[in-house]
């Protein structure tokens, strides 16, 4: 082969692995999860439309590792349902996006995913996604969720095989009420193990197995979680708790949320058992407290002081 070939042929060869490099960049970048994209900052109404803010590039990125077996997802507790936003992988690497609707009442890590198709349209703008359905007239969102999902082969338990996998982390201060504002939140405040009423909010635990002291009995309850849903209705923390039985076909320890107070770092929520399925004895008021975020202790005591559980958790803290 003479000089001139040879040259072409490692121009051409040269171009060729560039372009292979090239696109091995862009398809990295792009098909690479960044969490950012899912920590929110903020949430709201906005335009009479659902929303919430990131600390990243609202669905900019997707874990691709998932293929067709999972996706990340914003979701909107609205007044009028619950709402999903999703991302998953698309064509040419690019993320897909659709909408559904929750038939779930709340979100928590393992539970299974009902859901039905929506009329509405996402909508992505830099920091921010939005759920568009005018007719609905949205006008308040409760709570705000990034989450991840996973899709294994359904079963009598799960239907459709989605499960919550994971549950992304809030930070800074949210608003239920419009996306321009922001509401300073105050500590908590404790007095002789009594709640003190101090700034309402919401919070969502869910703990690890581990076991609960019985009333009045050197006993031990086993269990499988505590699971918390508590929110602000009208000035007051409310809300439920349960101590959920270890077995399948037992029954569960449950109460109600009568107060509290929630920050951005931490709660302290107060309470009552209404029944218990596991010990011999009812336990009458309660507290729960921690502090926010994920792999955290989480405490029950009775209003006393006396030590029920403690337990590693999560706990997602929306102050108001």
């Amino acid at each position: 082969m003479n000089n001139d070939g040879t040259f072409y042929l490692l121009a051409f060869a040269t171009v060729v692995l560039f372009l292979f490099s090239f696109t091995s960049i862009v398809k990295a970048s792009t098909s690479t999860l960044d969490e950012r994209d899912y920590i929110i900052t903020n949430f709201g109404i906005k335009n009479g439309n659902p929303i919430i803010t990131v600390e990243g590039t609202a669905g900019g990125s997707y874990d691709a590792s998932m293929g067709d077996e999972g996706y990340q997802a914003y979701v909107f507790d609205t007044d009028k349902g619950i709402f999903l936003v999703t991302v998953s992988e698309g064509s040419s690497d690019k993320p897909y996006y659709s909408t559904d609707e929750l038939l779930v009442k709340q979100i928590k890590l393992n539970e299974c995913l009902l859901s039905k198709e929506t009329q509405g349209k996402p909508l992505f703008d830099n920091s921010t996604v939005e759920f568009v359905d005018h007719k609905l007239d949205i006008t308040k969102v409760n709570k705000a969720y990034a989450i991840q999902v996973t899709s294994d082969d359904p079963d009598e338990k799960c239907e459709t095989g989605e499960h919550v996998r994971k549950i992304y982390q809030i930070r800074g201060n949210q608003s239920n009420a419009t996306m321009t504002e922001s509401l300073e939140a105050t500590k908590s405040e404790v007095e002789n193990n009594t709640v003190v009423e101090g700034n309402p909010g919401a919070v969502d635990i869910n703990t690890s197995s581990g076991e609960y002291q019985c009333n009045g009995a050197s006993q031990k309850g086993k269990i499988s979680g505590l699971y918390v849903d508590a929110y602000d209705r009208h000035g007051k923390v409310t809300g439920d708790w349960t101590l959920v039985n270890e077995k399948i076909d037992g029954e569960d320890t449950s109460g109600k949320i009568t107060g509290g107070s929630v920050s951005t770092t931490s709660y302290l929520l107060s309470g009552k058992a209404v029944r218990d399925m596991i010990c011999p004895t009812i336990y009458d008021k309660i507290t729960i407290s921690g502090e926010c975020g994920e792999d955290m202790i989480v405490e029950m005591k009775t209003s006393d002081g006396r030590p029920i559980a403690s337990l590693n958790g999560n706990a997602r803290c929306l102050p108001n």
